[in-house]
This record gives C-alpha cells, sequence and structure tokens, in this order.
C-alpha cells in the first residue's frame, strides 16, 4: 500500500497518495480500467482496487475512472467483511474525491450512510484513517459540503407508494467529534480537518449551525461540550501530542473563536490558555503550529472579558519573550505584536508588564525591524503597543530608559500614515513627565534582576480556610497630568521631526531565558500550592460525613503532589536566594543550579511515581465528576477561587507532567545563547544531560503504565490463550495491527509481542474481542526483510519452529516507518533470548 504525504500547514489540503509502488498493468488506459474495475467489484480482489488508486494518483485519470465504476459499487465494498477491501475501497474513494464535479456526485448520492456507519463501528485505524480522508475531501468541495453536515437526512422517495424516510439524523459532526477522543493520533488529526472545513464561513455555508452541533456536542446549551474535548486533549496527552494533532486541534479553536464572543469566553475559561502558551515557547514544535496558537489567542483577545482570563492564565509574558527568542519567525512576531497590541489597552496588562522585558524587547525589535523585514502591519503594531504601555507611569518610564523615544520619532516620519499616526500617539504619551517617586522605583527595579512575588511556604499551604493573598500593585493617577492616550486596536496614524537620543539598552538572549526560567518555575511552584491549598486540603480536613471522597481516592486523583511540591519549594528559594546576591542575570551560574537539583534522586523518584500513575489517576478523576454531583460541584467552585484563574483541577493535575519537557527547551535555549567561553557553559552541557536522562527515566515509566494497561486490556479481551502463554508474569513491548498476507486475500491480524512469544489474535466480531491464532516463540525465529511488491505494501518475513517444523508468517504495515518499527523490536527480543 501506498504511503500518503500530508501537507499540515493548510486545511485546505486534499488527502491522498503521493505514489503506491503498485505496478499497473500494461495497455490502453480504458482497458487497464475496465479489467481493474471488473476485478475489483465482481470478484472483489484487492489488487484490482490497487490498481484502480495507482491509476487515480494522476488528476486527469479520476473522471474517467469514476465515469466507469461510480460510487455505488465503491460504498458496497466498503461494507465488505475484509478490513483489507474496506480500507482500499475508502482509499479509492478518497482519491476520486479530489475530483470536484466526482465530489459532487459523491456528495448527492447519501454517502454519509455508509461513511457513518464504517466510521462509527471500525476500530482498524487504517480503515478509519482512509474513511476519513474521504470526509476531508468531500469537505473541500465548498459549494456541496453542506451535504455532510446535513440535518435530518432525508432520501427522496423512488415512488410515492413508499413509506416517508425517517427524519432523523446529524450528519458527519457528532461522528467526527467522537473520533477525537481515538487513541490513535493520526485519526485524531484526520477527524480535525474536516471538522475544520465545516465549520469555516468561506468553506461551507452550514457553518454556523455546524458550529452549533460540534460545540453543544449533544449536552445542554451553555455547556460547550465539544469545547471542553478539544481542550481535554490539547491539555491531556502525554508525551507531547505530535505536530499534526496540535495543529489540526488548534485550528479547530481558531476556526470556533473567529465569530462568537461566548466561544471566546468558553476557549478562554476552559483552561487551555497554559498549554497554547507552551506551544509557543517550544522550540521544536512547528512554526505554522505556533502561529496557529498565536492566532487563537489573537482572536480571544479581541473579547474584553477574556483579557483578565489570559493575564491570569501567564498568557502576555510568554508574547514578550517570544518576540526576543532566536527561534520566532516573522509570523510568529507578527501575531505575538498584534495580540499585544490587543491587550496593552487594559489597565491590568499595562501593570503586569512593569519590571518585564517589555520595552527592551520592543526597542530592540523597532532597531532590528529590517532582519527579517517587518511589514507596515507589524511596525504599526508595535507604535501602538507603545503607545499603549506608555500609559503607564512605570512602562513609560522603561520605554525611555530603554531608548525607544528616537526610534518612535522617525517613525513618526514614515509614508505609511497608519505608522505614523500610531508614533505621534505614541510619542505624545511618552513626553508626559513622570513623576520622582516612580522613577526613582523603576531606577531601584532595573539595577537589579527582578523576580515576581511568589507564594511563600506557609501562605500556600496555610490555612484553607483563609484566603490566598498575592499582592499586586494599583496604578495611582497623578492629578494634573494629562491622561494618556489608549489607541484602539486596529491603530490609527500620523507625522513629526525630532532630534535624535541616544543609544537603546538592550537585554541579552540568555538574559531573557533565565527570565523566563525563572518566572515559570514561580508560576508552577504557585500552582503546585494552589493546587494542594485550594482543592485538596479541604477534602482531607473536611468534617463531613460521609466526605465527598474516601481517602482512597483521594490517593488515586491527587498521587504524591505535595511531594513533588517539596521538592521545588526549596529549589525556588534557593533560585531567589542566589539571584539576591547578583548584580546581574548574565552572571547567574543556572547550569551549576539546574545540574544540582536533577541530581536529587528525590526528583526522579517523585515525578516516576507520579508519571506512572498519571493516566490511571485522570481516568479515576473523569468517572468522579460524572457519577459524583457534589464532588463536581465542588471542583467547580474551587475553580471559581480568586487565584485559580477559572483553571479546574485538571489543568493543575497535568502540570507535573508537562513541567520537565518545559526544562529541556529552556536549558537547551539556554546553551545556544551562552558562549562556548562562558563559566556557565559547561555546567549547562551537563545540566542538559542529566535533565533529558530524567525525561527518559520518566518516558520509560509511562510506557510501563501504557504497557500495563494494554496487558489488563488484552487479558479480558483475548480468549482462547493457552495457559503457558499467560500474560501476568510478562512484559508487553509492542502491540497493534498488521496486515497478514495469504495466498489470495489479506487480512488485518492483532500481533503482541511480549518478551519471550508474539502472539497472534483474530478479531471477533463483538468489539475488542480478540481470538487467539498463533504464538510465535522467539528463541527459534528470525526476520527476513522483503522490498516493496507490486501490491505496495511495506512486506516482512517472520520464521520460526513450532514442533520442529520450519514455519513462516509474511506480513505488511501500510506504513514503512510501522514495518521498521517492528522489525527493530522483533530483532532486539530475539537477539536478547539468545545471548
Amino acid at each position: 500500500m501506498a504511503e500518503h504525504a500530508r501537507v499540515v500547514s493548510s486545511q485546505e489540503d486534499p488527502l491522498a497518495a503521493t505514489e503506491s509502488g503498485i505496478i499497473v498493468p500494461k495497455g490502453d488506459l480504458e482497458d487497464r480500467i475496465l479489467t481493474s474495475v471488473v476485478s475489483a467489484v465482481l470478484l472483489e480482489q484487492e489488487y484490482g482496487l490497487r490498481v484502480l488508486i495507482n491509476i487515480t494518483l494522476e488528476s486527469a485519470h479520476q473522471a474517467v475512472v469514476f465515469k466507469r465504476i461510480g460510487v455505488d459499487p465503491i460504498r458496497a465494498l466498503m461494507s465488505s467483511d475484509s478490513e483489507v477491501v474496506q480500507m482500499l475501497a475508502a482509499w479509492l474513494l478518497a482519491h476520486l474525491s479530489l475530483n470536484q464535479d466526482n465530489s459532487k456526485a459523491v456528495l448527492e448520492s447519501y454517502v454519509t450512510e455508509s461513511l457513518i456507519p464504517l466510521l462509527k463501528t471500525s476500530d482498524n485505524k487504517d480503515v478509519l484513517e482512509k474513511a476519513l480522508w474521504v470526509v476531508n475531501n468531500l469537505s473541500l468541495n465548498h459549494s456541496h459540503s453542506h451535504i455532510l453536515a446535513a440535518k435530518p437526512i432525508v432520501r427522496p422517495k423512488a415512488s410515492e407508494d413508499d413509506p416517508d424516510p425517517p427524519n432523523e439524523g446529524w450528519g458527519i459532526i457528532p461522528v467526527l467529534s467522537d473520533m477525537l477522543l481515538s487513541q490513535h493520533p493520526m485519526v485524531v488529526a484526520a477527524a480535525a480537518r474536516p471538522l475544520v472545513n465545516l465549520m469555516h464561513k468561506d468553506r461551507c455555508s452550514s457553518y454556523a449551525t455546524n458550529q452549533t452541533i460540534f460545540v453543544e456536542a449533544g449536552a445542554a446549551p451553555g455547556q460547550y461540550a465539544g469545547i471542553k474535548k478539544v481542550v481535554s486533549i490539547l491539555t491531556r496527552v502525554y508525551p507531547p501530542p505530535p505536530d499534526d494533532v496540535i495543529l489540526t486541534l488548534t485550528s479547530l479553536l481558531q476556526v470556533l473563536s473567529i465569530y462568537e464572543d461566548k466561544y471566546r469566553l468558553a476557549i478562554a475559561s476552559s483552561g487551555v490558555l497554559s498549554t497554547l502558551t507552551g506551544i509557543i515557547s517550544n522550540p521544536d514544535t512547528s512554526e505554522i503550529a505556533k502561529v496557529q496558537a498565536l492566532k487563537v489567542l489573537f482572536n480571544l483577545s479581541l473579547t474584553p472579558q477574556t483579557e483578565t482570563i489570559i493575564l491570569e492564565s501567564n498568557g502576555v509574558i510568554p508574547l514578550v519573550l517570544l518576540m526576543g527568542t532566536s527561534y520566532a519567525t516573522h509570523a510568529m512576531k507578527r501575531m505575538a505584536l498584534n495580540t499585544l497590541a490587543q491587550l496593552l489597552g487594559s489597565d491590568a496588562v499595562q501593570a503586569h508588564l512593569r519590571a518585564s522585558s517589555l520595552a527592551k524587547t520592543l526597542t530592540e525589535f523597532l532597531v532590528e525591524k529590517a532582519i527579517p523585514p517587518a511589514t507596515a502591519e507589524m511596525i504599526e503594531s508595535t507604535a501602538v503597543i507603545i503607545a499603549n504601555a506608555a500609559a503607564d507611569e512605570y512602562l513609560r518610564e522603561e520605554l525611555v530608559l530603554a531608548g525607544t523615544v528616537p526610534h518612535i520619532l522617525k517613525l513618526t516620519n514614515d509614508v505609511n500614515p497608519q505608522i505614523a499616526e500610531a508614533a505621534a500617539i505614541a510619542l505624545s504619551n511618552l513626553e508626559i513627565p513622570v513623576p520622582d517617586n516612580i522613577k526613582a522605583d523603576v531606577a531601584t527595579e532595573s539595577s537589579r534582576p527582578s523576580l515576581t512575588r511568589t507564594l511563600s511556604t506557609s501562605e500556600a499551604l496555610g490555612s484553607h480556610k483563609e484566603p490566598l493573598t498575592i499582592p499586586g500593585v494599583t496604578i495611582m493617577p497623578i492629578q494634573g497630568l494629562p491622561a494618556p492616550a489608549i489607541v484602539p486596536t486596529p491603530a490609527p496614524v500620523m507625522v513629526a521631526e525630532t532630534p535624535s537620543f541616544g543609544a537603546p539598552v538592550t537585554v541579552s538572549r540568555r538574559e531573557r531565558v533565565i527570565q523566563e526560567l525563572l518566572r515559570t518555575e514561580q508560576t508552577y511552584v504557585q500552582n503546585l500550592a494552589l493546587c494542594i491549598s485550594v482543592f485538596l486540603t479541604p477534602l482531607v480536613q473536611t468534617t463531613r460525613n460521609p466526605p465527598l471522597l474516601d481517602a482512597t481516592k483521594i490517593g488515586q486523583i491527587f498521587l504524591n503532589i505535595q511531594d513533588i511540591y517539596q521538592v521545588h519549594a526549596p529549589f525556588l528559594q534557593e533560585l531567589v536566594a542566589q539571584l539576591e546576591k547578583l548584580s546581574t542575570f548574565e552572571s547567574f551560574p543556572i547550569g551549576s543550579v539546574l545540574q544540582q537539583f536533577f541530581s536529587e534522586p528525590e526528583l526522579a523518584k517523585a515525578y516516576s511515581y507520579y508519571t506512572f500513575h498519571f493516566d490511571a489517576a485522570d481516568v479515576v478523576l473523569h468517572e468522579q465528576i460524572e457519577r459524583n454531583i457534589l464532588f463536581s460541584k465542588y471542583l467547580e467552585k474551587c475553580s471559581e477561587h480568586e487565584h485559580c484563574g477559572r483553571l479546574g483541577l485538571s489543568s493543575f493535575l497535568i502540570q507535573p507532567i508537562q513541567r520537565i519537557p518545559r526544562y529541556i527547551l529552556l536549558t537547551n535555549e539556554l546553551l545556544k545563547n551562552t558562549p562556548s567561553s562562558h563559566p556557565d557553559h559547561s555546567s549547562l552541557q551537563q545540566a542538559l544531560s542529566t535533565i533529558k536522562g530524567v525525561a527518559t527515566i520518566l518516558n520509560e515509566a509511562k510506557r510501563e503504565a501504557e504497557h500495563e494497561t494494554k496487558k489488563a486490556l488484552f487479558k479480558r479481551t483475548l480468549v482462547g490463550l493457552p495457559v503457558e502463554y499467560d500474560l501476568t508474569s510478562r512484559k508487553l513491548y509492542l502491540e497493534g495491527q498488521l496486515v497478514l498476507l495469504g495466498r489470495t486475500s489479506s487480512s488485518f491480524q492483532q500481533f503482541i509481542l511480549l518478551n519471550d512469544v508474539l502472539l497472534v489474535a483474530q478479531k471477533e466480531k463483538r468489539k475488542d474481542a480478540l481470538k487467539f491464532s498463533k504464538a510465535i516463540p522467539l528463541n527459534s525465529a528470525n526476520i527476513q526483510d522483503l522490498p516493496k511488491d507490486e501490491t505496495g505494501q511495506n512486506n516482512f518475513i517472520i520464521a520460526y519452529k513450532k514442533n520442529k517444523r520450519d514455519k513462516q508468517l509474511k506480513v505488511g504495515t501500510p506504513r514503512a516507518p510501522e514495518k521498521e518499527e517492528w522489525m527493530k523490536c522483533i530483532m532486539e527480543r530475539i537477539l536478547a533470548l539468545n545471548r
């Protein structure tokens, strides 16, 4: 079978194969098509379907093949008893649907009557993926895609005597919504793509109705169940989801945040903001995924009610830091600037950004705006940000000290009238005098490394009856001074000419990353403290009888989060203590501090336990939320706590899982921006190696937990397993469906690789049920690679001895990487047993 190439940068990209490796019969095209159609339709031969798939890679042939075969025979094949035939039939229909005339005919044939049952009943990821290709390619027919989501599905009667058709059905959207919960990332991404198309105003005429269907997801209006589903996937998956899943799910949120204030508010309140800022800050995430996350943030900032939520979720500072990172591209900076320009009209945001690197970052951007070439929109946004920031006296003084004024003066003469006017307003605001006491405060702050105050241990873990207090800063306007002008977004413009000022003060990228590490550590420790004091402590100390949760359930949900807090609180105190002894961030020995911290055995021990049990804890939590109404209401009340930023318990519990990868990213960025001559360079290298070692331990713990869960599933669902192959004492290494190739036909079989044996099982009619087929002892096995044959399969042979007789299985995978993984894992087990 062919591998297909997906271009994930656009929801408009059709899904199809790029090559098939199939040898097409020679002869006239019409004869080849006719022969293959007869083979595929009349004989249900896989070979005929594969030939047609190969032929229809050429767009010019898609109409010709469709004319010959039509849609009904393919729909019949999609209902075949053979999963291989189902997959190939859906694959062929996906290719044919790339032609707009074909897709119109397919949509008008009520193809959802075949697709919906297949998507609902199949548990084969390859069948599902190909069926979802069909849905996506049909959703690209913008003038007819509404048929996919039509409610109700009504077939016209063939005659007046026929009974009325059933007036029911929600179309494809609820089915796609359910598939977002699939355990297979490629299925999640493939289900999200057509949803984006069907809910976009420019791509589907019924977009508004489709959004309502998706968002409500069968729940009561106002529950926003569809949004919560997307958010739960983005925030709960670990290891982090692949880029195509991140991209498609953030694309869903971006489409939902375009049109309705209520959806923006629901997304902002869902707890997803920390995940979005994590995507933006992760150097390893693709640029397009980062830009998509930034688009969501920008859309959310358009609703005034979301400003406080974005602020409380620490969604503002990362936008500033992004402007100074080495990995931020032109498109990323453009979206970050636009979002900051929108948010900085808020007094609270202005106060929050005091003593941050905003002033230095903006000035540096104006100095370097030609690299990469800044667009007029970016320069205008920068001027708007400066104008609005200068409305705050503290920020105004910081901007002046950073040397912003001469660059704004130049912009007042810009040929673009919008830029010139925004710059003129910014200059007017910057010229307003700053009181001496504020100048002194800013001078004091700028003379030493700054840290935002975090909760002390005693404050965070004090009596849960007392509210937590986190002091903020109140802006006190000075009487008699002109009121600074706030520039609306998008901004207006103007011009002026002025003398030049001194050179701007710049800040090193190393310093910015250290600031980010310190800021995120403070936030992390504070959130651990909030989770314990707001959510956990009242449950433990309650006098209610019976309690909301018994001690066992509390332990299963919260695990050892207190141990993790006890590891990090002293670390944060050490960071603060060391910083207070230094005059600059540049000399801070962050590498040696990190190396010492991650070498502590208690850290790896605490995180290993938490990681191993996290998935099970999440299951228990959601079971209790569904079954225990009082507990569910308790959690809602906790999330409304003034310092929780409307984040639910899940958003706090996921943070230890997300934190270690974050250290790797920040340490790697530190190393990139620390010269080899710097005394901290070698310590950073050691620290990065040590942190990666801890991450490896945690990943192994995660894999072991997942394998134990799957072993437990196989114990329940695998029937007929001989006692000598009992799973209890064996270790699971790999499992999945492979194509078992026979002489005349093929079938998907479940393969289970254990430490000493490879089990093969057949799927039963009952979903999830498996019937033992054969066992391959690995101590007598060998594997042989095969080149891709005329069927396009990625094949290999498993040879073994059973009862002193030589036997072999020929198996295949739809994708080359899967074949390589299976061959590698099997060979490793064979070598381990024969050492």
